[in-house]
């Protein structure tokens, strides 16, 4: 149901525990006395640092191997794709460091980075060094958003003045102007048994237009109520959503 989010990657580190045996020294020092205890002990640790070493772990039994180092990348090996407004302290972390941005090659990529800008320059800077199938349908965007709403730099004010306002640009920039059949019950039904946010965008495609919008108000709404109750669960903040964003949840279900 996330379907406005920017992309994001989950390092994984892989940790692990190994263990020295202490059963040798025990058993050794109380049949042989201190003087043999001290030699096997020595002996054994010796040994057991070399086949430490040899295993790639350290004498103290604990696992050294390094965290995996994607540089970057994605489970797959891939690029991760990053479209972030630069220098605005738009970044996910909120540090408001520089992040490395790939230029998006579609509206759709853009968008995310639009939606947290403040001003004009970083409004441009999203676009930059991408071709006019990217910068017609966003420029038609963001000048509906400047001239039906005045400018707003609050996600969920843009989102409001998109949705209602300037829904055709921002349909033709999030869903390339393409329009289906389906109703906004079925899209839901479709985007319901996606595993996956790709999915759910396909079902949204192959919506009539009014679905789409009255599919996105809903869900955009939800995703709303969820990103300010971050307790909970994503199960419980999607039902209780539904109640808070009962309006669109009526007009989808029952409406179109």
């Amino acid at each position: 149901m996330r379907m406005l989010t920017a992309l994001a990657i989950t390092f994984v580190m892989t940790l692990g525990c190994g263990g020295g045996s202490d059963s040798t020294g025990d058993t050794t020092g109380d049949s042989t006395g201190d003087t043999t205890g001290d030699t096997t002990g020595d002996t054994t640790g010796d040994t057991t640092g070399t086949d430490a070493e040899d295993a790639g772990t350290s004498t103290g039994g604990e696992d050294t191997k390094e965290p995996e180092d994607t540089n970057g990348t994605g489970g797959d090996g891939q690029p991760e794709v990053v479209i972030l407004p630069p220098d605005n302290g738009g970044s996910s972390s909120g540090t408001g460091d520089d992040v490395e941005t790939t230029p998006p090659t579609t509206c759709k990529e853009a968008l995310p980075c639009q939606l947290a800008c403040k001003d004009s320059d970083c409004s441009d800077a999203c676009v930059a060094d991408t071709d006019t199938a990217v910068t017609d349908p966003y420029a038609a965007m963001v000048s509906c958003l400047n001239t039906e709403c005045g400018g707003p730099t609050n996600k969920s004010e843009k989102y409001e003045c998109l949705l209602d306002l300037c829904f055709d640009s921002f349909h033709g920039c999030y869903l390339n102007g393409v329009i289906g059949t389906e109703t906004c019950d079925n899209t839901e039904k479709c985007s319901g048994a996606c595993a996956d946010a790709d999915c759910q965008y396909e079902c949204v495609k192959n919506a009539k237009k009014i679905a789409q919008q009255n599919y996105l108000k809903l869900h955009i709404c939800i995703q709303e109520f969820c990103d300010n109750n971050p307790l909970l669960s994503e199960e419980d903040c999607t039902k209780t959503g539904q109640g808070v964003c009962g309006i669109h949840y009526n007009h989808c279900i029952q409406g179109s």
